[in-house]
């Protein structure tokens, strides 16, 4: 039913959320131009719909009541107090008809009253009305709309979802979520986006970077104090994003991206693909799962004492999580690992072992991060792993050893048709190879100590020796002992300052030979008890090193064997060799040959 209602009588649709109505003054002089062509209607083409709802109760008035409001010219009779109208759509024309009324000298005519359509409208057609009237319109904002898009959601229940809101008003899922997660952002942002000053897509752009700031309160990351600085940390958030609203012509939707990484990089850490994978629980993480863990910003983790927690608690589980699967025991001694670390081929053989299942009774598993490791896991490096967290499986930190002999089927023939062959225990390796060490350490002692004493003896002008070898900052020593040993230490660094890339066997023989052309009677291995059983250690040492890294059998025979002759020439070489020689003896013929003439590769081979 057509009523002329009073200006006064009419409010707007209680869910319009429009803000800006355009050029009012433009649309009533059209409204006031068509009043000829359109006298019932007052000038107006299409004529507003509305209810008539009663006062602080929201009851819609129906159509059998409806009449009752109508005199008989047609005009509203009834007191605004009890009942007023809401309009449905119309509000620009509403707004106009009261610029006519206002100026009604101007337009000669008479505009207190708008001609409404009275209908029953429920209020899920309302607020389809104000979308219909709004939704195409440029001058309604992405956030008013917005609000209309959480009307709706609200207004349907809720069971309610974006498709279903997609299905009655013509939008797209990723549409209604791009605007509801508009009124997550502040006041601010949103004000800016209503008065045009902030588009859609720089207003959601800067939701990461309002995120970032949350979520890094109280984390004590420290920031800048200028937008724009290249160099330093970045500025804060909160800074940045008063900047962009004051600034949305400097600012574009990509200059924020980039600026939310720049924060992330700075706050935060990269998450490991394979850690955001894990369930990890333990003391200082803030969820096991990083999967919707709200510090999570794609792969940046901006709770990085959490990710470092996860990374110290996860060996444990990994290796155990091994255990469980593959049958192996764990074990924590480093003996059963260190034999592998410099032997590829060793290594190689103990991961095939693996591979065909036959563990045996000795094989164990443990965990190690560093240079040369027998690993089931680890594509990306191999057998070299230097930071768990950048590597592509967790896993890769997983090592295999070996606890007691290898078996001889672990060991594959070599490239001359060897015969497989027993290992020695991985115990014993490492006893000869630490001793080794020891030995090559204390020979470079006595070597600088022969050296010293033939110094003191040898040189006259210190000050002068001093002033060229030393940097004038350098401190003067007055102490000919004490200078004596200073210059046969640079003496040996600028001389033989390779000496300790050599195997163990080869630096300590040149240590004695060293002193041997100084013409100084001194042994670097001690008394001739003691340098025989220390050159049988340095020949177990440098058979290990060279037969199981990278010379073949042949070679490694032949050094081997000419150590051997050396040390059969030793004064109290005779049962002067370590323990371990006859025990090593069983799984390398070499070491059993105590005569070695008439030696070859064949007799070796055959045993």
């Amino acid at each position: 039913m057509l009523i002329y209602v009073p200006l006064n009588h009419i409010d707007d649709n209680p869910y319009q959320r429009r803000a800006e109505y355009g050029d009012i003054e433009e649309l009533a002089e059209r409204i006031h131009a068509a009043k000829a062509s359109y006298p019932e209607t007052l000038g107006l083409m299409q004529v507003p719909r509305g209810r008539i709802v009663v006062v602080d109760t929201e009851i819609v008035v129906d159509n059998e009541k409806v009449k009752m409001f109508a005199g008989k010219d047609g005009r509203w009779n009834e007191d605004p107090k009890t009942f007023r109208v809401q309009l449905a759509f119309g509000h620009r024309r509403k707004r106009a008809f009261a610029h006519l009324n206002k100026f009604g000298e101007k337009y000669d005519g008479d505009y207190y009253y708008m001609p409404i359509h009275i209908d029953p409208l429920t209020d899920k057609q309302m607020l389809d009305a104000v979308w219909a009237e709004n939704y195409e319109r440029k001058d309604i904002s992405a956030v008013e709309q917005a609000e209309l898009i959480q009307l709706k959601l609200q207004q349907l229940g809720p069971d309610a979802t974006h498709a279903t809101i997609g299905t009655e008003w013509g939008l797209s899922r990723p549409v209604i979520t791009n605007r509801l997660g508009l009124l997550e952002l502040p006041d601010s942002v949103k004000q800016a986006n209503r008065d045009g000053r902030v588009s859609e897509r720089l207003a959601l752009a800067l939701k990461p970077v309002l995120r970032i700031g949350e979520l890094t309160k109280g984390s004590g990351v420290s920031w800048g104090s200028k937008v724009g600085e290249q160099w330093g940390p970045p500025a804060s958030p909160e800074k940045y994003v008063e900047y962009a609203i004051a600034n949305p012509d400097k600012v574009t939707s990509d200059d924020v991206r980039e600026f939310a990484k720049r924060l992330t990089r700075h706050a935060g850490e990269e998450l490991p693909g394979w850690l955001g994978k894990e369930t990890i629980a333990g003391a200082g993480i803030e969820q096991p799962q990083c999967k919707g863990c709200p510090f999570r910003i794609d792969q940046s983790c901006l709770k990085p004492s959490c990710m470092k927690a996860k990374l110290k608690a996860w060996p444990d589980i990994a290796v155990e999580a091994f255990s469980r699967e593959s049958g192996i025991p764990i074990s924590d001694r480093e003996a059963d690992f260190k034999p592998f670390g410099k032997d590829m081929k060793l290594r190689q053989r103990l991961k095939d072992l693996y591979t065909a299942g036959e563990t045996g009774d000795g094989m164990v598993c443990g965990w190690y991060v560093g240079d040369g490791a027998a690993r089931p896991y680890g594509e990306k490096s191999g057998d070299y792993v230097w930071n768990v967290a950048s590597e592509k499986d967790g896993r890769c930190g997983i090592v295999l050893g070996y606890r007691g002999n290898l078996p001889a089927a672990a060991m594959a023939s070599d490239e001359l048709g060897q015969s497989a062959y027993e290992m020695p225990a991985p115990d014993d390796i490492a006893t000869w190879r630490n001793e080794a060490e020891d030995i090559t350490k204390t020979a470079r002692k006595a070597m600088v100590a022969a050296l010293v004493d033939g110094l003191q003896h040898q040189v006259g002008e210190w000050d002068i020796l001093q002033a060229l070898i030393f940097s004038p900052q350098k401190e003067w020593i007055d102490s000919s002992n004490k200078l004596a040993k200073e210059v046969a230490k640079w003496l040996v660094d600028r001389g033989q300052g390779v000496g300790y890339a050599y195997e163990s066997y080869d630096a300590v023989q040149m240590d004695q030979a060293t002193v041997r052309r100084a013409g100084l009677a001194t042994s670097v291995l001690g008394s001739s008890e003691e340098e025989a059983h220390k050159t049988a250690v340095l020949i177990l040492d440098h058979w290990y090193n060279h037969h199981h890294r990278s010379y073949g059998w042949e070679k490694s025979a032949n050094e081997t064997a000419q150590r051997i002759r050396e040390w059969e020439q030793l004064p109290g070489a005779a049962g002067s060799a370590p323990p371990l020689w006859a025990t090593s003896a069983k799984s390398c013929p070499v070491l059993s040959t105590r005569t070695v003439s008439g030696f070859t590769p064949a007799t070796v081979r055959s045993g």
